[in-house]
């Protein structure tokens, strides 16, 4: 859908889009207000911190992006992983929320689902 004015144009719904794509906006107007979109995601609870640590090891090593909190991380919503988490003992729930992944140890790559790691990765992960 395409912003009709410029108001319209300047309150842009953000979700992993890169910079250059606002440009245009940029130039139409003064003030610009991003605003991440609402997703299905899922918050993840431990029973405590090692409860914690663990479940976000068990995450981190299926390299899903995460936006971690004090209390809390929060993945995109995937019933497979939900499973495997309860499974593990966490406490799971449903929410609905902006999200904003960690960056990763790669940089900000973690915001593009369909990011390729290419052949190094293949070579090293099969």
């Amino acid at each position: 859908m395409q912003p009709k004015s410029e108001a319209e144009q300047a309150e842009v719904l953000y979700q992993g889009i890169a910079a250059r794509a606002f440009e245009r906006v940029f130039r139409l107007a003064d003030f610009v207000e991003v605003k991440a979109a609402d997703e299905d995601l899922v918050e993840i609870r431990g029973r405590d911190a090692a409860s914690f640590a663990r479940l976000a090891w068990h995450l981190g090593n299926r390299h899903l992006p995460a936006q971690i909190e004090g209390d809390h991380i929060l993945i995109r919503d995937d019933h497979v992983i939900v499973d495997m988490l309860r499974g593990l003992g966490a406490d799971v729930r449903k929410v609905r929320s902006p999200f904003d992944p960690e960056g990763g140890a790669y940089g900000q790559h973690n915001h593009d689902p369909d990011h390729r790691h290419g052949a190094l990765h293949a070579e090293r992960h099969g």
